[in-house]
């Protein structure tokens, strides 16, 4: 790892740490959990402002013991919420944000 994203993984621990909820759960936490939880933090900094920043989130993501969960992407797929289609052929403004949002995703790939 980078010096600079060492030191943003080391911010987050210690924010982690600081949050007595999250220590305690941390502390009891499978050694497993414990020593991922840095390359977790390192791979994405909106994990670590999460977790940084509600107090309970670590805590009740390690009571769920779904953390050592091994997945599928078939389980992956389950798991993430059915999302519908969104009718937007009668309404104007729906179709303006539509062709609006798929203009700004051509942009940016």
């Amino acid at each position: 790892m980078s010096d600079e994203l060492t030191a943003l993984v080391q911010r987050a621990l210690e924010a982690l740490q600081a949050n007595a909820t999250a220590a305690a759960a941390l502390a009891e936490a499978p050694a497993e959990v414990r020593d991922s939880l840095p390359l977790v933090l390192a791979g994405s900094d909106f994990v670590a402002q999460l977790c940084a920043s509600d107090a309970t989130l670590l805590a009740e993501l390690l009571a769920q013991q779904d953390l050592q969960k091994k997945l599928a992407p078939g389980d992956f797929a389950a798991r993430a919420p059915a999302m519908q289609p969104e009718r937007s052929e009668g309404n104007p403004e729906k179709r303006q944000r539509r062709d609006a949002g798929r203009g700004a995703t051509w942009r940016w790939s």
